[in-house]
């Protein structure tokens, strides 16, 4: 903001843009389902859940671009192969 009022200098280096996708796995399938994102390229971490764990899987995707569509029902079809569910997306 303050570039675009004159203020800032030089121009700011681009920011990453990320698509953070969230997936929710049984314990014993967190390993197996991780390993899927990571060799596509995301930074993968896991959480502890209740019931489970919590895969964060980033990508360089952004909404409402086609491969986006493409990876939420990729990441779907991951959760649903390793008896959980895909829970969402954030930036």
């Amino acid at each position: 903001m303050h570039w675009a009022m004159g203020e800032g200098g030089d121009y700011p280096e681009p920011t990453p843009r990320r698509t953070t996708y969230y997936l929710e796995v049984p314990e014993h399938e967190s390993d197996a389902c991780a390993a899927a994102p990571t060799d596509l390229g995301a930074e993968v971490s896991r959480h502890p859940r209740e019931d489970g764990r919590q895969i964060a899987a980033a990508f360089p995707d952004l909404p409402p671009d086609p491969v986006h569509q493409a990876r939420v029902a990729q990441l779907t079809a991951l959760a649903h192969r390793h008896g959980g569910e895909f829970t969402g997306f954030g930036g």
